[in-house]
Parts: structure tokens; sequence; C-alpha cells
């Protein structure tokens, strides 16, 4: 971090943490973790999936919610052609191509798949009135990608006022260049960033919160 963001008053300290936790994964879908799809090969984002796996466990473990999002557009929706224009490769994200499907390795058998076709998690989804139902008062963000979807969840969960946590190691991008950039902007304004171990140490062995 720059010293010039610390001297105007950046990232003062930490936001102070809930009793009600939750996880949000955002699109950890095959289209994305597959290894051998463009976008999935990304070693880095290989790295966040497995360590996505420990911290899924280790929420799960704790009687946490998991929520789930992924990102599909029917053939004749125009926000598809808005995407397809900038990344062609998700053209191809269409309902019953498999790519919508969330990856085997991080889904489990208690957790909330939500549907969304716009960056962030909450935008067009029900996922905040599910949360507020539930009595969450923070929400845990791990995904792909960082500077993508990931960063738009993360600044809407802090624009909700949810106690925003991100679990930085199991958060992916194509490079770690992106993945670094996006995390030190939202760690100065949104979000506590600390890693997995940390995570489950400071915010799951706290919590109060009933499983869903």
């Amino acid at each position: 971090m720059s010293d010039a963001f610390v001297e105007a008053g950046y990232a003062q300290g930490d936001i102070p943490l809930g009793v009600a936790p939750a996880v949000l994964a955002v699109d950890f879908q095959r289209g994305f973790t597959e290894d051998h799809l463009p976008i999935g090969r990304s070693a880095h984002v290989q790295r966040a999936v497995a360590q996505a796996v420990v911290l899924l466990d280790a929420a799960r473990s704790a009687g946490l919610p998991v929520f789930h999002t992924y990102v599909d557009w029917r053939p004749d929706r125009a926000d598809l052609g808005l995407w397809a224009a900038k990344i062609p490769s998700l053209a191809g994200f269409v309902p019953g191509s498999g790519l919508e499907e969330i990856d085997p390795r991080l889904l489990g058998a208690s957790d909330v798949v939500v549907h969304k076709r716009k960056p962030s998690a909450f935008f067009g989804t029900g996922l905040e009135a599910i949360l507020r139902e539930k009595g969450v008062d923070s929400v845990v963000v791990c995904g792909v990608t960082t500077s993508g979807c990931v960063r738009a969840s993360i600044v809407d969960s802090f624009s909700y006022g949810f106690r925003t946590v991100v679990a930085a190691d199991a958060c992916g991008d194509q490079d770690g260049t992106a993945h670094d950039a996006n995390l030190a902007d939202v760690s100065r304004r949104y979000a506590n960033v600390w890693s997995v171990a940390e995570v489950a140490t400071r915010v799951f062995r706290r919590s109060q919160v009933a499983p869903l």
C-alpha cells in the first residue's frame, strides 16, 4: 500500500466483525474453474479453488451458511451480447451447456445456489433478502475472478451494510497482478482482506449463526 493512501487516511483499521457470518462463493462454476477452458486454466484460479475447498469445509464444519453464485444467459438475451463483446468465451455460457454448473469440488449438499446475470452477486438477485431473513451480519467473500465479479460483489456487500471480509487466497484471477491490485484497493475502503487461515480463526470460530 502506497504512503499516499495512508497519508490520505485510507485503511486506518479493520471493519468490526459481527457474530452471524455467511460465506459467498462467487462464480466457482465449471466455465471458470475447469483447467482445460480459457478462464479456468489460469494457475491463479486453480490455486483459489484449492484454497476455497479448505475455506468452505471450515465454514460448513462451523455450521455456517454457504452461498454460491453462477452466471449464464439465454442466447437471445441482450446482456449476453454485451458480455461476449468484451469476453467472447462467455458466449457459450448458456443454460444446459454445463459451464453454469458449480464445480463439484466446492458444492456442499446444504449450500444455496443463486443465479445472476451481472457482475455483482447482489444485483438483480434475491441474495440480500435471503441474508437478511437469515440474520446474517457479515459476509465472507471468495471466488473468481477477483478483478471482476468478486470485486463487484465486495463493493455491493459493503454497500448493503454487511461487514465484509475477503478470503484473499480463495480468490483467483488470470494473474496475480490484477488480483493483488484489486484486493489492495478494496482493503483500503470496503473490506477486511485476510487469508483463509485467518478467516477460519477470526470469523468462523466466533460466530453464533444457526445453519440453514
